[in-house]
């Protein structure tokens, strides 16, 4: 019990910080949204599509960190390659939903998108490598591993005494 708890702690930072990627797009970033659908915007045209960019890539971003937090136990990796794969997703989602957010929110976007994409890129490349490699490992092990079925011989003896 004590190894599978320390297995979660690589992931549990995963699961929270999607979860708190989801609520801070899906409802801060969505109010404007919303507003938008009711006849009224704050934003205009353009400002509104680039929002609803945004908005996609933090729940997208989100939901992949849930999802890898959950699934990283699972992967046939060292502890070191688990938080590499852990850190590589929770930076690129920082890179992609949080710095991305900040240079919309500031205006500066068209000048500066390049950062945040170059970033995102970078860093989800090595945790998809990794997680990739996890799962290719993982599959190696399943195979050398799979039970066979009992057989007659299997079965313990019985004798009368």
């Amino acid at each position: 019990m004590n190894t599978l708890r320390s297995e979660m702690r690589v992931g549990r930072k995963n699961i929270l910080f999607g979860a708190f990627l989801f609520l801070l797009f899906a409802v801060c970033m969505g109010i404007p949204l919303t507003i938008n659908l009711f006849g009224g915007s704050a934003l205009s045209a353009e400002q509104y599509e680039l929002w609803k960019v945004v908005h996609a890539y933090g729940l997208f971003l989100g939901v992949i960190n849930v999802f890898l937090g959950t699934s990283i136990n699972n992967l046939q990796l060292s502890r070191g390659q688990k938080e590499l794969l852990s850190w590589s997703f929770i930076i690129a989602a920082l890179f992609g939903a949080i710095v991305r957010m900040a240079l919309v929110l500031l205006a500066v976007y068209d000048t500066w998108h390049l950062v945040p994409s170059f970033g995102e890129a970078v860093f989800f490349s090595i945790g998809l490598a990794l997680f990739v490699y996890g799962l290719s490992r993982a599959g190696d092990q399943i195979e050398t591993t799979t039970p066979r079925m009992p057989t007659a011989e299997d079965r313990p003896v019985r004798t009368k005494a």
